[in-house]
Protein backbone atom coordinates (compact mmCIF):
# COMPACT_ATOMS: atom_id res chain seq x y z
CA UNK A 1 0.00 0.00 0.00
CA UNK A 2 1.46 3.31 -1.03
CA UNK A 3 1.38 6.14 1.48
CA UNK A 4 0.84 9.05 -0.92
CA UNK A 5 0.55 9.93 -4.59
CA UNK A 6 3.29 11.43 -6.75
CA UNK A 7 3.86 15.17 -6.40
CA UNK A 8 3.68 17.04 -9.69
CA UNK A 9 6.81 18.93 -10.64
CA UNK A 10 7.86 21.33 -13.37
CA UNK A 11 11.40 22.59 -13.02
CA UNK A 12 12.48 26.19 -13.64
CA UNK A 13 16.05 27.42 -13.35
CA UNK A 14 16.48 31.18 -13.21
CA UNK A 15 20.14 31.85 -12.46
CA UNK A 16 23.25 32.00 -14.62
CA UNK A 17 23.35 28.37 -15.68
CA UNK A 18 23.90 28.78 -19.40
CA UNK A 19 27.25 27.04 -19.23
CA UNK A 20 25.65 23.82 -18.08
CA UNK A 21 26.26 24.21 -14.35
CA UNK A 22 23.12 22.23 -13.55
CA UNK A 23 24.21 19.17 -15.52
CA UNK A 24 24.53 16.07 -13.34
CA UNK A 25 22.57 13.97 -10.87
CA UNK A 26 21.02 15.99 -8.01
CA UNK A 27 19.10 14.93 -4.94
CA UNK A 28 17.29 16.85 -2.20
CA UNK A 29 14.64 16.60 0.50
CA UNK A 30 11.40 18.47 -0.14
CA UNK A 31 9.27 19.25 2.96
CA UNK A 32 5.59 18.57 2.22
CA UNK A 33 2.78 18.48 4.76
CA UNK A 34 4.91 17.52 7.75
CA UNK A 35 6.94 14.90 5.90
CA UNK A 36 9.93 14.85 3.58
CA UNK A 37 10.03 13.61 0.00
CA UNK A 38 13.22 12.69 -1.81
CA UNK A 39 13.51 14.50 -5.14
CA UNK A 40 15.99 13.41 -7.80
CA UNK A 41 16.92 15.22 -11.00
CA UNK A 42 19.22 13.92 -13.71
CA UNK A 43 20.15 16.68 -16.16
CA UNK A 44 22.51 16.71 -19.15
CA UNK A 45 23.84 19.65 -21.15
CA UNK A 46 24.89 19.32 -24.81
CA UNK A 47 26.17 22.87 -25.16
CA UNK A 48 22.78 24.14 -26.30
CA UNK A 49 20.00 22.27 -24.50
CA UNK A 50 19.25 20.73 -21.12
CA UNK A 51 17.68 17.27 -21.18
CA UNK A 52 16.92 14.68 -18.52
CA UNK A 53 14.33 13.55 -16.01
CA UNK A 54 12.97 14.11 -12.52
CA UNK A 55 11.74 11.54 -10.04
CA UNK A 56 10.31 11.17 -6.55
CA UNK A 57 11.32 7.58 -5.69
CA UNK A 58 9.14 7.49 -2.55
CA UNK A 59 6.07 8.13 -4.66
CA UNK A 60 6.58 6.15 -7.86
CA UNK A 61 9.29 4.37 -9.82
CA UNK A 62 8.59 6.51 -12.88
CA UNK A 63 11.24 8.98 -14.03
CA UNK A 64 9.47 11.83 -15.86
CA UNK A 65 11.29 13.16 -18.93
CA UNK A 66 11.81 16.90 -19.27
CA UNK A 67 11.41 18.74 -22.56
CA UNK A 68 14.75 19.69 -24.12
CA UNK A 69 15.19 23.43 -23.62
CA UNK A 70 17.74 26.16 -24.26
CA UNK A 71 18.65 28.95 -21.79
CA UNK A 72 16.46 32.03 -22.06
CA UNK A 73 17.64 35.56 -22.83
CA UNK A 74 18.25 36.28 -19.16
CA UNK A 75 20.59 33.30 -18.83
CA UNK A 76 18.08 31.09 -17.05
CA UNK A 77 16.50 27.87 -18.24
CA UNK A 78 13.00 26.49 -17.88
CA UNK A 79 12.75 22.71 -17.77
CA UNK A 80 9.22 21.41 -18.23
CA UNK A 81 7.91 17.96 -17.35
CA UNK A 82 4.84 17.41 -19.54
CA UNK A 83 3.48 14.59 -17.35
CA UNK A 84 3.09 16.74 -14.22
CA UNK A 85 2.51 20.34 -13.12
CA UNK A 86 4.39 22.73 -10.78
CA UNK A 87 7.56 24.84 -10.81
CA UNK A 88 10.89 24.79 -9.02
CA UNK A 89 13.21 27.78 -9.14
CA UNK A 90 16.86 26.75 -9.05
CA UNK A 91 19.77 29.04 -8.39
CA UNK A 92 23.25 28.52 -9.80
CA UNK A 93 25.31 26.08 -7.72
CA UNK A 94 27.21 27.58 -4.81
CA UNK A 95 29.73 25.45 -2.95
CA UNK A 96 28.40 22.47 -4.83
CA UNK A 97 24.77 22.92 -3.74
CA UNK A 98 21.69 24.37 -5.41
CA UNK A 99 19.15 26.46 -3.50
CA UNK A 100 15.64 25.74 -4.80
CA UNK A 101 12.06 26.79 -4.16
CA UNK A 102 9.24 24.49 -5.18
CA UNK A 103 6.05 26.39 -6.05
CA UNK A 104 2.68 24.78 -6.57
CA UNK A 105 -0.41 26.91 -6.30
CA UNK A 106 -0.01 29.04 -3.17
CA UNK A 107 2.71 26.82 -1.69
CA UNK A 108 6.35 27.96 -1.73
CA UNK A 109 8.67 25.34 -0.26
CA UNK A 110 12.43 26.03 -0.15
CA UNK A 111 14.81 23.09 -0.25
CA UNK A 112 18.33 22.30 -1.37
CA UNK A 113 19.70 20.02 -4.04
CA UNK A 114 23.16 18.49 -3.75
CA UNK A 115 25.23 16.33 -6.11
CA UNK A 116 24.58 12.64 -5.53
CA UNK A 117 25.53 9.27 -6.93
CA UNK A 118 22.80 7.82 -9.15
CA UNK A 119 21.27 4.75 -7.50
CA UNK A 120 22.65 1.49 -8.81
CA UNK A 121 21.13 -1.97 -8.72
CA UNK A 122 20.07 -3.26 -5.32
CA UNK A 123 22.12 -6.24 -4.09
CA UNK A 124 19.27 -8.70 -4.68
CA UNK A 125 18.35 -7.45 -8.16
CA UNK A 126 18.49 -10.48 -10.47
CA UNK A 127 21.50 -10.43 -12.78
CA UNK A 128 22.23 -12.56 -15.85
CA UNK A 129 23.04 -15.16 -16.86
CA UNK A 130 19.78 -16.76 -15.77
CA UNK A 131 19.10 -20.51 -15.60
CA UNK A 132 15.62 -19.84 -17.03
CA UNK A 133 14.06 -17.86 -19.85
CA UNK A 134 11.97 -14.68 -19.61
CA UNK A 135 9.25 -13.85 -22.11
CA UNK A 136 7.36 -10.60 -22.62
CA UNK A 137 3.64 -11.45 -22.76
CA UNK A 138 0.28 -9.72 -23.06
CA UNK A 139 -3.34 -10.84 -22.83
CA UNK A 140 -6.80 -9.36 -22.54
CA UNK A 141 -9.32 -8.95 -19.78
CA UNK A 142 -12.11 -8.81 -22.31
CA UNK A 143 -15.05 -7.92 -20.01
CA UNK A 144 -13.04 -4.94 -18.69
CA UNK A 145 -11.64 -3.98 -22.09
CA UNK A 146 -8.10 -3.99 -20.68
CA UNK A 147 -4.87 -5.32 -22.17
CA UNK A 148 -2.38 -6.50 -19.56
CA UNK A 149 1.36 -6.81 -20.18
CA UNK A 150 3.98 -8.57 -18.13
CA UNK A 151 6.92 -10.91 -17.92
CA UNK A 152 6.65 -14.70 -17.71
CA UNK A 153 9.73 -16.50 -16.40
CA UNK A 154 9.90 -20.18 -17.29
CA UNK A 155 12.11 -22.89 -15.78
CA UNK A 156 14.20 -24.98 -18.18
CA UNK A 157 12.66 -28.05 -19.71
CA UNK A 158 9.42 -28.83 -21.49
CA UNK A 159 7.31 -28.98 -18.34
CA UNK A 160 4.51 -28.92 -17.60
CA UNK A 161 5.61 -26.55 -14.84
CA UNK A 162 3.64 -25.13 -11.92
CA UNK A 163 3.07 -21.37 -12.11
CA UNK A 164 2.39 -18.42 -9.83
CA UNK A 165 0.89 -15.05 -10.73
CA UNK A 166 2.05 -12.12 -8.57
CA UNK A 167 -0.42 -9.39 -7.51
CA UNK A 168 0.78 -5.93 -6.48
CA UNK A 169 -0.35 -3.79 -3.56
CA UNK A 170 -2.44 -0.61 -3.81
CA UNK A 171 -1.53 2.23 -6.11
CA UNK A 172 -0.40 2.06 -9.71
CA UNK A 173 2.66 -0.17 -9.85
CA UNK A 174 4.74 -1.80 -12.51
CA UNK A 175 5.34 -5.53 -12.91
CA UNK A 176 8.30 -5.44 -10.51
CA UNK A 177 6.22 -3.65 -7.84
CA UNK A 178 9.06 -1.13 -7.93
CA UNK A 179 9.44 1.22 -4.98
CA UNK A 180 12.45 3.27 -3.86
CA UNK A 181 14.70 1.50 -6.38
CA UNK A 182 13.66 -1.88 -4.96
CA UNK A 183 12.08 -4.41 -7.35
CA UNK A 184 10.55 -7.02 -5.04
CA UNK A 185 8.54 -8.86 -7.69
CA UNK A 186 11.66 -9.28 -9.82
CA UNK A 187 13.33 -10.86 -6.78
CA UNK A 188 10.34 -13.14 -6.11
CA UNK A 189 10.20 -14.21 -9.76
CA UNK A 190 13.91 -15.01 -9.82
CA UNK A 191 13.75 -16.94 -6.54
CA UNK A 192 10.73 -19.05 -7.47
CA UNK A 193 11.70 -19.73 -11.06
CA UNK A 194 15.06 -21.05 -9.87
CA UNK A 195 12.99 -23.48 -7.77
CA UNK A 196 11.16 -24.78 -10.84
CA UNK A 197 8.05 -22.55 -10.64
CA UNK A 198 7.04 -20.33 -13.57
CA UNK A 199 6.13 -16.78 -12.50
CA UNK A 200 3.93 -14.19 -14.20
CA UNK A 201 4.33 -10.61 -13.01
CA UNK A 202 2.19 -7.91 -14.61
CA UNK A 203 1.99 -4.12 -14.97
CA UNK A 204 -1.09 -2.68 -13.24
CA UNK A 205 -3.78 -1.04 -15.37
CA UNK A 206 -2.44 2.14 -16.97
CA UNK A 207 1.18 1.35 -16.10
CA UNK A 208 3.95 0.25 -18.48
CA UNK A 209 2.52 -1.95 -21.21
CA UNK A 210 -0.94 -2.35 -19.65
CA UNK A 211 -3.86 -0.25 -20.85
CA UNK A 212 -6.34 1.69 -18.77
CA UNK A 213 -9.98 0.76 -18.40
CA UNK A 214 -12.63 2.96 -20.02
CA UNK A 215 -13.39 4.58 -16.65
CA UNK A 216 -10.25 4.24 -14.50
CA UNK A 217 -11.72 6.44 -11.76
CA UNK A 218 -14.34 3.73 -11.19
CA UNK A 219 -11.85 0.86 -10.79
CA UNK A 220 -11.92 -0.95 -7.44
CA UNK A 221 -10.19 -3.90 -5.81
CA UNK A 222 -12.86 -6.19 -7.26
CA UNK A 223 -12.01 -4.97 -10.77
CA UNK A 224 -8.32 -5.66 -10.22
CA UNK A 225 -9.24 -9.19 -9.16
CA UNK A 226 -10.72 -9.78 -12.63
CA UNK A 227 -7.30 -8.91 -14.09
CA UNK A 228 -5.86 -11.81 -12.09
CA UNK A 229 -8.58 -14.10 -13.44
CA UNK A 230 -7.53 -13.08 -16.94
CA UNK A 231 -3.92 -13.87 -16.03
CA UNK A 232 -4.86 -17.32 -14.80
CA UNK A 233 -6.80 -17.97 -18.00
CA UNK A 234 -3.69 -16.99 -19.96
CA UNK A 235 -1.51 -19.35 -17.92
CA UNK A 236 -3.97 -22.21 -18.45
CA UNK A 237 -3.52 -21.75 -22.18
CA UNK A 238 0.25 -22.21 -22.08
CA UNK A 239 1.10 -25.84 -22.97
CA UNK A 240 4.33 -25.81 -20.93
CA UNK A 241 2.37 -25.01 -17.74
CA UNK A 242 0.28 -27.35 -15.60
CA UNK A 243 -3.21 -25.91 -15.17
CA UNK A 244 -3.70 -28.10 -12.09
CA UNK A 245 -0.78 -26.42 -10.31
CA UNK A 246 -1.50 -22.67 -10.49
CA UNK A 247 -1.14 -20.34 -7.51
CA UNK A 248 -1.70 -16.65 -6.73
CA UNK A 249 0.62 -14.62 -4.50
CA UNK A 250 -0.43 -11.12 -3.47
CA UNK A 251 1.31 -8.40 -1.50
CA UNK A 252 -0.63 -5.96 0.70
CA UNK A 253 -3.87 -5.18 -1.22
CA UNK A 254 -2.86 -8.10 -3.42
CA UNK A 255 -3.41 -10.15 -0.27
CA UNK A 256 -7.09 -9.16 -0.46
CA UNK A 257 -7.30 -10.06 -4.12
CA UNK A 258 -5.73 -13.53 -3.87
CA UNK A 259 -8.46 -14.98 -1.59
CA UNK A 260 -11.17 -13.46 -3.80
CA UNK A 261 -9.66 -15.18 -6.81
CA UNK A 262 -9.38 -18.46 -4.86
CA UNK A 263 -13.06 -18.21 -3.89
CA UNK A 264 -13.96 -17.84 -7.58
CA UNK A 265 -11.53 -20.56 -8.74
CA UNK A 266 -11.94 -23.67 -6.58
CA UNK A 267 -9.33 -25.50 -8.68
CA UNK A 268 -6.54 -23.09 -7.65
CA UNK A 269 -3.63 -25.01 -6.13
CA UNK A 270 -2.56 -22.46 -3.50
CA UNK A 271 -2.46 -18.80 -2.50
CA UNK A 272 0.17 -16.79 -0.61
CA UNK A 273 -0.62 -13.58 1.27
CA UNK A 274 2.38 -11.29 1.83
CA UNK A 275 1.42 -8.68 4.44
CA UNK A 276 -2.20 -9.16 3.44
CA UNK A 277 -5.11 -7.68 5.43
CA UNK A 278 -7.29 -9.89 7.60
CA UNK A 279 -9.56 -7.14 8.95
CA UNK A 280 -11.74 -4.50 7.31
CA UNK A 281 -10.32 -1.59 5.36
CA UNK A 282 -11.43 0.87 8.03
CA UNK A 283 -9.61 -1.03 10.77
CA UNK A 284 -6.50 -1.27 8.59
CA UNK A 285 -6.54 2.46 7.83
CA UNK A 286 -7.09 3.54 11.44
CA UNK A 287 -4.32 1.27 12.72
CA UNK A 288 -1.96 2.25 9.91
CA UNK A 289 -2.53 5.96 10.47
CA UNK A 290 -1.93 5.68 14.21
CA UNK A 291 1.18 3.48 13.97
CA UNK A 292 2.86 5.60 11.30
CA UNK A 293 2.08 8.86 13.10
CA UNK A 294 3.28 7.48 16.43
CA UNK A 295 6.52 6.31 14.83
CA UNK A 296 7.02 9.87 13.59
CA UNK A 297 6.60 11.27 17.11
CA UNK A 298 2.92 12.28 17.23
CA UNK A 299 1.47 12.77 20.71
CA UNK A 300 -1.42 10.75 22.12
CA UNK A 301 -3.59 13.85 21.80
CA UNK A 302 -2.71 14.21 18.11
CA UNK A 303 -3.39 10.53 17.53
CA UNK A 304 -6.82 10.78 19.14
CA UNK A 305 -7.73 13.85 17.07
CA UNK A 306 -6.62 12.21 13.85
CA UNK A 307 -8.58 9.02 14.60
CA UNK A 308 -11.71 11.04 15.35
CA UNK A 309 -11.34 13.05 12.14
CA UNK A 310 -10.81 9.88 10.11
CA UNK A 311 -13.91 8.23 11.58
CA UNK A 312 -15.97 11.32 10.79
CA UNK A 313 -14.65 11.32 7.23
CA UNK A 314 -15.51 7.64 6.81
CA UNK A 315 -19.03 8.29 8.07
CA UNK A 316 -19.44 11.01 5.42
CA UNK A 317 -18.26 8.64 2.69
CA UNK A 318 -20.75 5.99 3.78
CA UNK A 319 -23.71 8.39 3.90
CA UNK A 320 -23.10 10.77 1.00
CA UNK A 321 -22.66 10.53 -2.74
CA UNK A 322 -19.26 11.72 -4.07
CA UNK A 323 -20.57 15.14 -5.15
CA UNK A 324 -22.14 15.73 -1.74
CA UNK A 325 -19.20 14.32 0.20
CA UNK A 326 -16.47 16.53 -1.28
CA UNK A 327 -17.39 19.86 0.40
CA UNK A 328 -18.15 18.09 3.68
CA UNK A 329 -14.78 16.31 3.65
CA UNK A 330 -12.98 19.55 2.80
CA UNK A 331 -14.57 21.35 5.74
CA UNK A 332 -13.99 18.41 8.05
CA UNK A 333 -10.31 17.87 7.25
CA UNK A 334 -8.98 21.38 6.58
CA UNK A 335 -10.44 23.38 9.47
CA UNK A 336 -8.42 24.69 12.44
CA UNK A 337 -6.60 21.85 14.18
CA UNK A 338 -7.64 19.37 11.51
CA UNK A 339 -5.24 16.90 9.80
CA UNK A 340 -4.96 18.85 6.52
CA UNK A 341 -5.05 22.37 7.99
CA UNK A 342 -1.48 23.28 6.95
CA UNK A 343 -1.23 21.13 3.83
CA UNK A 344 -0.90 23.01 0.48
CA UNK A 345 -4.17 23.39 -1.42
CA UNK A 346 -3.08 21.09 -4.26
CA UNK A 347 -2.22 18.37 -1.77
CA UNK A 348 -5.61 18.79 -0.10
CA UNK A 349 -7.30 18.36 -3.49
CA UNK A 350 -5.25 15.25 -4.13
CA UNK A 351 -6.12 13.73 -0.76
CA UNK A 352 -9.81 14.48 -1.19
CA UNK A 353 -9.87 12.88 -4.66
CA UNK A 354 -8.32 9.75 -3.19
CA UNK A 355 -10.72 9.63 -0.24
CA UNK A 356 -13.74 10.19 -2.48
CA UNK A 357 -12.66 7.65 -5.11
CA UNK A 358 -14.56 4.50 -5.94
CA UNK A 359 -11.53 2.46 -4.92
CA UNK A 360 -11.30 3.99 -1.45
CA UNK A 361 -15.04 3.75 -0.81
CA UNK A 362 -14.97 0.04 -1.68
CA UNK A 363 -11.77 -0.62 0.26
CA UNK A 364 -13.13 1.09 3.39
CA UNK A 365 -15.78 -1.58 3.91
CA UNK A 366 -13.98 -4.55 2.35
CA UNK A 367 -14.00 -7.31 4.97
CA UNK A 368 -11.66 -10.18 4.08
CA UNK A 369 -13.24 -12.65 6.49
CA UNK A 370 -16.31 -13.72 4.43
CA UNK A 371 -14.06 -14.24 1.40
CA UNK A 372 -11.45 -16.19 3.38
CA UNK A 373 -14.19 -18.45 4.70
CA UNK A 374 -14.77 -19.62 1.11
CA UNK A 375 -11.13 -20.56 0.45
CA UNK A 376 -10.45 -24.29 0.41
CA UNK A 377 -7.01 -24.42 -1.23
CA UNK A 378 -3.76 -24.29 0.80
CA UNK A 379 -2.97 -20.82 2.18
CA UNK A 380 0.25 -19.27 3.47
CA UNK A 381 0.02 -15.86 5.14
CA UNK A 382 3.19 -14.13 6.34
CA UNK A 383 3.80 -10.72 7.81
CA UNK A 384 6.59 -8.81 9.50
CA UNK A 385 6.41 -8.02 13.21
CA UNK A 386 7.38 -4.37 12.48
CA UNK A 387 4.83 -3.79 9.72
CA UNK A 388 3.19 -0.40 10.38
CA UNK A 389 0.88 -0.57 7.35
CA UNK A 390 -0.74 -3.96 7.94
CA UNK A 391 -0.02 -4.82 11.61
CA UNK A 392 0.98 -8.45 11.88
CA UNK A 393 -0.64 -9.75 15.05
CA UNK A 394 -4.17 -8.49 14.42
CA UNK A 395 -4.30 -9.39 10.74
CA UNK A 396 -2.67 -12.80 10.91
CA UNK A 397 -4.98 -13.78 13.77
CA UNK A 398 -8.03 -12.70 11.77
CA UNK A 399 -6.83 -14.61 8.70
CA UNK A 400 -6.26 -17.76 10.78
CA UNK A 401 -9.69 -17.50 12.42
CA UNK A 402 -11.50 -17.11 9.09
CA UNK A 403 -9.65 -20.04 7.49
CA UNK A 404 -10.31 -22.21 10.50
CA UNK A 405 -14.00 -21.37 10.26
CA UNK A 406 -13.85 -22.42 6.62
CA UNK A 407 -12.57 -25.83 7.64
CA UNK A 408 -9.41 -25.20 5.63
CA UNK A 409 -7.00 -27.98 6.60
CA UNK A 410 -3.87 -26.47 5.07
CA UNK A 411 -3.56 -22.92 6.36
CA UNK A 412 -0.28 -21.53 7.69
CA UNK A 413 0.28 -18.10 9.24
CA UNK A 414 3.76 -16.85 10.13
CA UNK A 415 4.87 -13.64 11.84
CA UNK A 416 8.49 -12.98 10.89
CA UNK A 417 10.41 -11.09 13.55
CA UNK A 418 11.99 -7.75 12.68
CA UNK A 419 10.53 -7.37 9.19
CA UNK A 420 8.54 -4.42 7.82
CA UNK A 421 5.70 -4.15 5.29
CA UNK A 422 8.08 -4.85 2.41
CA UNK A 423 9.47 -7.87 4.32
CA UNK A 424 12.85 -6.20 4.83
CA UNK A 425 14.83 -6.58 8.05
CA UNK A 426 14.52 -3.17 9.71
CA UNK A 427 14.93 -1.24 12.94
CA UNK A 428 11.58 0.53 13.38
CA UNK A 429 9.28 -0.29 10.46
CA UNK A 430 9.01 3.42 9.55
CA UNK A 431 8.27 4.11 5.91
CA UNK A 432 11.38 6.31 5.72
CA UNK A 433 13.51 3.18 6.24
CA UNK A 434 12.29 1.42 3.11
CA UNK A 435 14.69 3.13 0.72
CA UNK A 436 17.66 3.14 3.09
CA UNK A 437 17.72 -0.66 3.54
CA UNK A 438 19.91 -2.46 1.03
CA UNK A 439 18.01 -5.75 0.98
CA UNK A 440 14.83 -5.91 -1.04
CA UNK A 441 13.32 -8.98 0.67
CA UNK A 442 14.73 -10.70 3.71
CA UNK A 443 16.16 -14.14 2.88
CA UNK A 444 14.10 -15.73 5.65
CA UNK A 445 10.89 -14.55 3.98
CA UNK A 446 12.09 -15.77 0.59
CA UNK A 447 12.89 -19.19 2.02
CA UNK A 448 9.58 -19.59 3.88
CA UNK A 449 7.54 -18.84 0.77
CA UNK A 450 9.72 -20.74 -1.70
CA UNK A 451 9.80 -23.86 0.48
CA UNK A 452 6.07 -23.77 1.09
CA UNK A 453 5.15 -23.23 -2.56
CA UNK A 454 7.58 -25.88 -3.77
CA UNK A 455 5.92 -28.40 -1.49
CA UNK A 456 2.34 -27.41 -2.39
CA UNK A 457 2.99 -27.27 -6.13
CA UNK A 458 4.72 -30.62 -6.47
CA UNK A 459 3.44 -32.70 -9.38
CA UNK A 460 0.82 -35.27 -8.40
CA UNK A 461 2.17 -38.79 -7.94
CA UNK A 462 2.13 -40.94 -11.02
CA UNK A 463 -0.36 -43.77 -10.92
CA UNK A 464 1.34 -47.04 -11.80
CA UNK A 465 -0.92 -49.81 -13.02
CA UNK A 466 -0.02 -53.48 -13.26
CA UNK A 467 0.69 -54.58 -16.80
Amino acid sequence: MQAMAWLALVWTATAAVAAGELAGFWEGDLPVGGQTLKIQANLTWDGTLYRGWVKSPQQAPTAFAVDPVAPDAAGGVRLTVPAVKATVALQAPQNGRVAAVWRQGTAELPFTLAPATPPGPRPQDPRPPFPYRAEEVSYRNEPAGVTLAGTLTLPPGAGPHPAVILVTGSGSQNRDEEILDHRPFAVWADTLTRRGIAVLRVDDRGVGGSSRSAQPADDTTADYATDVLAGLAYLRGRPELDSRRLAVMGHSEGGLIAPAVAAWCPDLAAIVLLAGPGVSGERILLAQSALIAKAEGASDEDLAKAAAANREAYAVLRSKAPSEAEPLLRELLTGPGRPLEKVPAEQVDQQLRMLNSAWFRRFLDWDPAPVLRQVRCPVLAINGSLDLQVPAAENLAAIATALQAAGNRDATTRELAGLNHLLQACQTGRLAEYGTISETINPAALAVVADWLTERLRPPPKIVTNP
